[in-house]
């Protein structure tokens, strides 16, 4: 969950022009969809597609950590 909350920090910071309120919308939701569908299917490659290569994992109840702790977490959860 906490993940999804950062993307949509970034879409919302994305969409600032145009139309933004439904651009964030729209793209929040696809966003959502995308994620969630992909999360069920474990399909872990294409999750990690959602992250930058230098993503890092930022959780209050672990050390911070880099792209292989992010798929670490994500196999651990499949």
């Amino acid at each position: 969950m906490k993940i999804v909350v950062m993307m949509l920090m970034a879409v919302l910071a994305r969409c600032a022009s145009g139309n933004a309120q439904e651009d964030i919308r729209s793209t929040s939701e696809r966003l959502n969809c995308e994620y969630t569908r992909m999360y069920n299917a474990g399909q872990l490659d294409k999750i990690l597609d959602f992250f930058a290569e230098d993503a890092m994992t930022l959780s209050p109840d672990q050390e911070p950590g880099d792209g292989e702790a992010l798929r670490r977490y994500y196999e651990e959860a499949f």
